[in-house]
């Protein structure tokens, strides 16, 4: 993924569910850090809602067209 795409959090694990609920998806990748010591990228995405946060690379996936017209 890189800076300018369109992303959506995404996890499948119950443990994030109540995550979930605190993303507005879709989001625009703002910076990008890479992996340290073998661990996933980070990114920070400015969210639909307004919020700023900075993800794991695992917990975020490209944003599809179906995706983006159910979101508005």
């Amino acid at each position: 993924m890189n800076v300018s795409d369109l992303v959506n959090f995404h996890t499948s694990s119950w443990v994030f569910d109540h995550a979930k609920q605190r993303y507005q998806n879709p989001g625009v990748i703002l910076k990008a850090e890479p992996p340290i010591q073998q661990h996933t990228p980070r990114y920070q995405v400015f969210w639909s809602d307004g919020k700023i946060t900075w993800e794991h690379g695992c917990y975020l996936r490209p944003a599809t067209k179906e995706e983006q017209k159910e979101n508005g």
